[in-house]
């Protein structure tokens, strides 16, 4: 599990989740997504078969926004996956795709 660092801002009015950068990830990518006010967090990467493959954070975080990197992208092996952030009460979710 990553550490999320906070960043910008902390005034959010919705849950958000951000595109993973770069797109197409090769090695790290930076995940970015915004509390409208303290939650639990849950943010997993699934393949296409809804299996986690990758546990990017998880705990209570403050509202505001967040970044974390997903540093091992690069041994996920190439192909199409979704992000998925589950905080208060919600769930988004994002596709990527990871080459090498």
């Amino acid at each position: 599990i990553q550490t999320a660092t906070a960043v910008g801002d902390p005034a959010v009015a919705a849950l958000e989740l951000a595109p993973v950068q770069p797109t197409p990830v090769r090695g790290t990518g930076l995940v970015g997504f915004a509390l409208p006010a303290a939650s639990t967090v849950r943010l997993s990467v699934l393949d296409v078969q809804g299996r986690e493959v990758a546990r990017l954070a998880e705990g209570l975080y403050e509202a505001g926004r967040h970044q974390v990197r997903w540093e091992d992208a690069g041994r996920t092996g190439p192909g199409l996956y979704f992000v998925r952030l589950s905080a208060a009460g919600q769930i988004l979710t994002r596709r990527t795709i990871v080459t090498r």
